[in-house]
């Protein structure tokens, strides 16, 4: 069975790569990280995750919320 995949969305990037470290040790696959609403939308049409793991406060004009809606 192929591991879940999981786009991280986080403007932290010192966060946002040690949330990439733990989920790979735990055998998840990350398909990408996000830095602002705008690149979590895009970037989950592109790669089609099975799970995001989002911030709420991001860059941009589009927060987290807007951007699981």
């Amino acid at each position: 069975m192929d591991p879940a995949k999981i786009l991280i969305v986080e403007d932290n990037t010192t966060v946002a790569e040690d949330s990439r470290e733990c989920l790979e040790g735990l055998g998840y696959s990350v398909t990408a990280i996000a830095a602002s609403g705008e690149e979590a939308v895009e970037s989950a049409g592109k790669d089609r995750p099975d799970a995001v793991l989002m911030d709420i406060k991001l860059r941009g004009d589009m927060d987290g919320i807007e951007a699981a809606d």
